[in-house]
């Protein structure tokens, strides 16, 4: 049967199962379904669970290059899974078999499509698509302030700084909306000190969990409007599928944040997050048993959290001020999301060259699912955990390598966004003006700038016609069926393929290497692991628990151990080590604490004083087979506690000396076209793969041929002055066309008509540049423009930099005017 219906007991409550069964051609690709971060850029023959999780993000919609998308249309648990014998859609709570077939001309039509049944992406404020500045996190108003101020010293370009949470206090005001005086004093002064002295905007982060002690939490309480289920920030997650919650929660967020001057909202950990989400598993288990929400059992509303959070802050910033447009940035995502002015972004991913290349898939997928605006932490958010291989965070050169790449990347995402812990993030700490890393860092935000008139233009395609600007290459060249596996290049609007470089080619990356666990540990009574005895005070005073430890991996960071009861804590860890090779074993012990760790009785590391992420590393022969005996110790006495054992064996050594370093960049060019190299103006014919070999500064751009780029002024923020002149690069090949978008930056006027767009059309036949009357007006608009014109060659129109002698200078006063480069 093509469909079923199946009873079930879910959570207590009598449900349907459903599934619904399809049939696809076998030369069609099928795209999207949210963010994930296995890599897999084709779901043809794959099989993908739809739960949230920190790093998964899911949207149920699939889209084909036969021109169709199926929009799954339920919130519960889901099961896509393409097999040799057919495709099925399973979800596990239904009255009934839901969803649309979406049909259009092609892709765009498709996407559109949805967003006709989901809802519209409103247009961002134009300084959203500047570039944001963010860590965790700035300590207090002076780090902030000062933080920016440098931004502007050093003259590099920034529209965003974000603070991180903890700015309310302690965690039991835990997102209570309020600015803890004594580190953050008079915080409407200090919002209006960055907007009026130093032109930036502030993103602060909100959280669904609110701490016991906060006003927000009594209220919510109060109603009985808050899940049983604890944070682990010591709060409680608040019932977003409720009226009256999300109303209470935008009270608090009305009165702290938004009418002190705060401009966007970090929505974090919206799956939602209770102990963690670090696994889908971990996330259903957890709000499953917070049982009900306001509109039913969490079962059959398991997906939709973050779309309710974000419906409540959106509508009601909506009515209380038409002058400033919503941002919204949230881990998690839904079908219909971006109608509240909601990105999303990757999550707490791990700083490696891997993790870096699925980044390049998860984005594409996402965007590809529908919902337009997507980030992610560039460097990646942990260093040297979570799978971070940068214990010496920004002092490593290879870190600096894979930051550069990873920024690179970021400038051709729709929100161009640094976040991260462990290690700064500023561009200065890099290196200084002269460095590599600077130069490169700073040459992208010019980049980044300069492209803004093509961003925004494109933005406004996204919020009038449903356009993708983060598109997969499937969306321009379906019939290319070379294009569909390819997970690690995208157009960026509808002209610059971007090629992120995706492997080191300078710096080897030395890690922190590989967790010892499984049958490597050995616990006294010869069990996998290790006997970890927990303590009640730092000198091992009164024994807590006692358990098995497969691994010594912990992070407990504002968090406590089992059974321990304060941040007075200690551990002992015993047992064997046991090696399969034979030879010289390098060990690291990554903390925040103190530790003492001991090898057949020899003290290898003795760093009892207390510090914060610190690694230690000591050298160890072992004999394959043999037992070392393990005795590590561990004692913390604030909230920042976590502690790795990990090793390099002797193979391991080796293959990080013998590894090769390739500079080289394999690339395909889509076939129907030619492609045109950014930097240098080199045409190449499409349908066929090139090699590439770029230096540090520079990121494979090719754009198609048949294009028209307008690049604006260098500027130091968004508005700092309209943008003219404008730089038109034409990259010919074919006819071309680009409609330049212009509006009043942050309100909703434009929804009431108030913009404008200029209209360019290249005939290459004629070598005829046409621009268009001007349609529309809005107050601030420039009458008279100017316009450099460039024929892109490869002595002309190539990089960063404004083309000095274009081939024309056009004055333009609103009226229509042709202009002849043959």
């Amino acid at each position: 049967s093509p469909r079923r219906m199946e009873p079930a007991l879910v959570t207590g409550e009598k449900v349907f199962h459903c599934e619904q069964r399809f049939q696809f051609s076998d030369d069609e690709a099928l795209f999207g379904l949210g963010q994930f971060q296995d890599g897999v850029m084709n779901y043809r023959q794959k099989e993908v669970l739809l739960v949230q999780a920190n790093k998964i993000a899911v949207v149920p919609f699939l889209i084909s290059t036969r021109g169709y998308g199926i929009l799954w249309d339920n919130y519960s648990k889901t099961k896509f899974l393409d097999g040799t014998e057919g495709a099925t859609f399973w979800s596990e709570v239904a009255e009934q078999i839901d969803y649309y077939f979406i049909a259009g001309e092609n892709m765009d039509g498709v996407i559109a499509g949805n967003r006709q049944i989901t809802g519209a992406a409103p247009l961002f404020a134009r300084w959203a698509f500047g570039y944001w500045q963010s860590k965790e996190r700035y300590r207090d108003r002076q780090d902030l302030v000062n933080t920016i101020k440098q931004y502007r010293e050093r003259k590099l370009p920034i529209d965003v700084i974000v603070q991180d949470w903890r700015y309310w206090g302690d965690n039991d005001q835990w997102s209570s909306m309020e600015w803890e005086e004594s580190i953050f004093p008079r915080p409407a002064e200090m919002i209006e000190e960055l907007h009026q002295k130093y032109h930036a905007r502030l993103m602060v982060s909100i959280w669904p969990a609110v701490g016991k002690k906060s006003k927000i939490f009594r209220e919510l309480n109060e109603q009985k409007l808050l899940y049983r289920q604890d944070h682990w920030g010591s709060g409680k997650v608040y019932d977003a599928f409720s009226d009256d919650a999300r109303r209470i929660y935008w009270k608090y967020i009305k009165t702290g944040l938004f009418d002190n001057g705060v401009d966007a909202f970090w929505m974090d950990g919206t799956e939602p997050e209770f102990s963690n989400t670090d696994t889908q598993e971990i996330t259903e288990r957890e709000f499953k048993k917070c049982t009900k929400t306001a509109l039913g059992s969490v079962a059959r509303y398991l997906n939709a959290y973050s779309l309710m959070t974000t419906r409540g802050v959106y509508q009601n910033q909506r009515k209380l001020s038409p002058h400033k447009r919503v941002f919204i940035l949230t881990r998690s995502a839904f079908a219909g999301q971006q109608r509240h002015a909601a990105a999303t972004w990757s999550g707490d991913i791990g700083a490696s060259w891997e993790v870096f290349r699925k980044q390049i898939t998860a984005g594409i997928n996402f965007c590809m699912a529908g919902i337009p605006y997507w980030s992610m932490d560039i460097g990646g958010f942990f260093p040297w955990s979570h799978g971070g291989d940068y214990f010496g965070g920004v002092e490593d050169p290879a870190f600096r390598e894979l930051y550069v790449r990873w920024f690179q990347f970021g400038a051709f995402t729709p929100i161009f966004r640094a976040h991260g812990t462990g290690t700064p993030r500023e561009v200065w700490q890099f290196g200084e003006p002269g460095s590599k890393t600077y130069q490169a860092l700073s040459a992208l935000l010019k980049l980044r700038y300069r492209l803004l008139p093509y961003i925004y233009s494109v933005a406004w395609r996204v919020t009038s016609e449903g356009y993708t600007m983060m598109r997969g290459l499937p969306m321009d060249f379906p019939d290319d069926q070379n294009v569909y596996e390819i997970g690690d290049q995208y157009l960026f609007g509808p002209a610059i393929m971007v090629k992120p470089v995706t492997h080191e080619m300078f710096h080897r990356t030395v890690g922190v290497g590989e967790t010892i666990a499984g049958h490597h540990l050995l616990s006294l009574d010869r069990t996998p692991g290790l006997n970890g005895a927990y303590f009640n005070g730092a000198s091992f005073e009164k024994l807590a628990n006692s358990r098995i430890d497969a691994a010594v991996n912990f992070n407990w960071d504002f968090a406590l151990p089992e059974k321990i009861i304060a941040n007075n804590y200690s551990i002992r860890w015993e047992g064997w080590l046991v090696s399969e090779e034979s030879g010289v074993h390098e060990l690291s012990l990554l903390s925040s604490g103190s530790v003492r760790l001991r090898v057949n009785g020899k003290l290898l590391v003795d760093n009892w004083t207390p510090h914060q992420r610190k690694m230690d590393v000591a050298s160890l022969k072992l004999n394959a087979g043999e037992k070392a005996a393990v005795r590590l110790d561990f004692a913390k006495t604030d909230e920042l506690s976590e502690i790795t054992l990990a090793w390099k064996t002797p193979a391991m050594l080796k293959q990080l000396t013998q590894k090769p370093l390739n500079p080289e960049v394999d690339l395909y060019l889509p076939a129907n076209c030619h492609w045109y190299d950014f930097w240098y103006g080199q045409s190449y014919p499409g349908g066929q793969a090139i090699v590439s070999k770029p230096s540090l500064e520079i990121i494979p751009l090719f754009v198609r041929s048949g294009s028209i780029i307008p690049l604006g002024p260098e500027m130091q923020f968004a508005t700092e002055k309209p943008a003219d002149p404008i730089e038109l690069r034409i990259y010919p090949g074919s006819d071309a066309g680009f409609d330049l978008y212009e509006d009043e930056n942050d309100n909703y006027n434009y929804e009431k008509g108030s913009f404008s767009i200029i209209p360019f059309h290249w005939s290459d036949e004629s070598m005829t540049l046409k621009i268009g009357a001007r349609k529309g007006s809005f107050p601030g608009m420039l009458s008279q423009r100017t316009f450099y014109v460039v024929v892109v060659r490869p002595d002309k129109g190539l990089g960063i930099d404004q083309t000095l002698q274009p081939d024309r200078i056009v004055r333009y006063d609103g009226n229509e005017v042709e202009v002849f480069l043959g």
